[in-house]
């Protein structure tokens, strides 16, 4: 059982309490006042004037609208005329570039960044070769249940088969496939030492040459995992660096995590945990994500440094 006031599923249910609550938190601010200085220019002996009310709230808005990462984010429904008076109080306060409001971010800018997406995406694209473009057109032809023509007749003569996409690593480059490599190496030895030993064979002789198979294949995927942390994390701390610049270029001064698992065992568990709707609710973190996918080098997960090389 949740209480619906904190139950994220339910904010109608606590919608007006809040607005009560901020209602009473602002008309307090409003009755506010401030010391004018006195003609010496040293402060009044009590405060006589009232606060500027209007700059407090459009300060307030901006850093809402900064937490939010943008002003767009806070329209509730399509054509929001409010949504448009809130954007151009906004614009007359940082100006009509909206990431000009990372200056005013309160909460901090948590980044989740998944090894196993980078990797699944790292590609280029390339050029068909004719004969390849040629297979290509016919399979998605017959995919539409067209014939060739008839497929290409839908295009009115535009090129419909440019380029396909090239994944930057092999299937068996990646780390999983060489996991899969090591224990097959380790089962096919496993199957020759038993055939070498009739059922007969004292247990103790075949003991200790499996114990030494299992410690040669322990010591694998030890050096294996730890080439890819290697990895992983190189790639990570240039990410995170990627981030902090284009941070610091935006006047972001709040604090800054990106989390990261870079233990290969993990890393798609982790993917999996990565909550659905991050990119909706912090746009601010996406340009900040996109910033640092597009300029850290992706070859810092497929290859290794000149003295770690194995």
């Amino acid at each position: 059982m949740t209480d619906a006031r904190s139950d994220p599923a339910a904010p109608e249910a606590s919608l007006g309490d809040l607005q009560a609550e901020a209602i009473t938190l602002l008309t307090r601010v409003s009755r506010m006042q401030r010391s004018r200085p006195a003609a010496n220019g040293a402060a009044a002996a009590r405060a006589t004037d009232p606060i500027d009310f209007a700059e407090f709230v459009t300060q307030v808005m901006a850093g809402v609208a900064a937490n939010r990462g943008g002003v767009a984010v806070l329209a509730g429904r399509p054509g929001s005329w409010e949504a448009d008076k809130l954007r151009d109080m906004l614009y007359s306060t940082v100006g009509e570039d909206e990431w000009a409001l990372a200056e005013h971010r309160t909460e901090p800018v948590v980044i989740p960044l998944a090894i196993e997406e980078v990797l699944i995406d790292a590609g280029e694209p390339e050029e068909y070769e004719p004969e390849d473009r040629a297979q290509e057109i016919v399979r998605r032809a017959q995919t539409a249940g067209l014939s060739v023509d008839e497929w290409l007749t839908r295009w009115n003569g535009r090129e419909p088969v440019f380029t396909r996409w090239r994944p930057l690593m092999k299937p068996e480059d990646h780390y999983d496939e060489q996991v899969n490599a090591v224990e097959n190496r380790h089962d096919d030895a496993y199957t020759a030492l038993e055939a070498r030993y009739p059922e007969d064979t004292d247990y103790s002789v075949y003991a200790a040459e499996a114990e030494q198979l299992d410690a040669q294949r322990d010591a694998e995927l030890a050096a294996l995992r730890e080439r890819w942390r290697r990895r992983y994390q190189r790639y990570a701390t240039a990410f995170e660096a990627a981030v902090r610049a284009k941070a610091d270029e935006l006047g972001v001064r709040v604090p800054l995590e990106v989390q990261v698992e870079t233990d290969p065992d993990r890393t798609w568990d982790a993917r999996q945990n990565i909550a659905p709707g991050w990119a909706d609710a912090d746009r601010l973190a996406v340009r900040l994500y996109e910033h640092a996918r597009e300029v850290t080098p992706t070859a810092l997960l497929t290859t290794d440094e000149p003295d770690t090389e194995g």
